[in-house]
C-alpha cells in the first residue's frame, strides 16, 4: 500500500493542476462545415433543369405535366408517385 500513495499523490496533484481546454479566440470550432447542397439549385430553377432534360420517366411525368405536382410532405410524394406504402416491407410512420 506504502509503495503506491506516491503515484496516487502525485495523479491527484496532475489532476488538480490541470487547466481546462479552451477554444482559441476569433477561429471557428472544428465541427462547423458549409452547406453542402448550397452550391446546388433549389425549387422551380432545380425543377426546370429537370424538366429540360430529355427522357421519359416518372419523375419527369409528375413534375414536368401540364399540372406539376405540388409536394409539401413526404404523404405527397409518395402519392405522386403512385406508391402504396401498405405493400412496402417495413415500418411506416410512427
Amino acid at each position: 500500500m506504502y509503495r503506491t500513495t506516491p503515484l496516487w499523490i502525485a495523479c491527484l496533484v496532475l489532476t488538480a493542476c490541470a487547466e481546462e481546454a479552451r477554444e482559441p479566440e476569433g477561429e471557428p470550432p472544428y465541427a462547423i462545415w458549409p452547406e453542402p447542397l448550397a452550391l446546388f439549385p433549389h425549387g422551380p430553377e432545380q425543377t426546370e433543369n429537370v424538366c429540360e432534360r430529355s427522357g421519359d420517366d416518372l419523375v419527369r411525368d409528375v413534375f414536368c405535366g401540364p399540372e406539376p405536382a405540388e409536394i409539401s410532405s413526404l404523404s405527397d410524394l409518395h402519392a405522386a408517385f403512385g406508391l402504396d406504402l401498405s405493400t412496402l416491407g417495413g415500418i411506416n410512420g410512427v
